[in-house]
């Protein structure tokens, strides 16, 4: 097997572990139908980011995520889109990286948070990965789910609202907030593979990379107000 279905088949199998959990969810009643809302923010120390730049290769966000950033951090922020009662929050945006080394951008859009309904302290963070040249023997990296980020000694807390009648319906909200530090994903074969993409050594295996704080609600539309009495 060559170095680039090495490193794809790799991630894959990495990618099938890290969304095991979400087998294990209990999904929404099938009467309810959910609108999702929030944020989560990582910030990125800002020498990290002055470090990366320095070695030639810049990352900025993609809308419609956001960066903030004071005299120590940057913060980045993905907007929440996706339902948080299966193991996985979905968001918008990304981060690109590009590299003036290589000329290559990479892009790192749709982050999912993924982890184990079934207990655990940590998580994944996924994006679809594209960017990577057609020339390239990692080229069938581009469109596909990477696991790029772990959260570490994650605490997650979610409360259920109370139903509330909303003219003949009847809705209910669930509040998820979800903190813990974010590390690069401690798998050696992905990160050679990004850094040589840049063109610089600018990531290691579980290398710190930031803080996560994410807050969501799921607001379940339903027809009855049995359907939305969950607890």
């Amino acid at each position: 097997m060559n170095l680039g279905k090495k490193i794809v088949s790799v991630i894959a199998g990495v990618a099938l572990v890290a969304g095991a959990g979400a087998l294990a969810a209990t999904p929404a009643s099938a009467a309810a139908k959910a609108k999702v809302g929030g944020e989560t923010i990582i910030t990125v120390p800002l020498a990290l980011i002055g470090a990366a730049g320095q070695a030639g290769v810049t990352i900025t966000p993609i809308a419609p995520s956001r960066a903030q950033a004071t005299t120590d951090v940057v913060g980045v922020t993905f907007p929440a889109t996706g339902p948080a009662m299966d193991g996985v929050l979905h968001h918008l945006g990304g981060l690109s990286f590009a590299s003036s080394n290589t000329g290559i951008t990479l892009t790192a859009t749709k982050p999912q948070i993924e982890w184990a309904t079934s207990g655990g302290s940590t998580a994944s963070i996924t994006v679809e990965i594209n960017g990577v040249p057609a020339a390239s023997p990692f080229a069938a990296l581009n469109g596909t789910r990477v696991p790029i980020f772990t959260v570490n000694d994650f605490t997650m807390k979610g409360k259920w609202g109370k139903a509330t009648k909303a003219g003949k319906a009847w809705k209910q909200t669930y509040t998820m907030t979800m903190t813990g530090d974010v590390t690069i994903v401690d798998n050696q074969t992905v990160v050679d593979a990004v850094n040589g993409f840049m063109g610089a050594a600018i990531f290691t295996a579980g290398m710190d990379f930031g803080v996560l704080a994410s807050k969501s609600t799921t607001t379940h539309t339903c027809k009855t107000k049995k359907d939305c009495s969950q607890k």
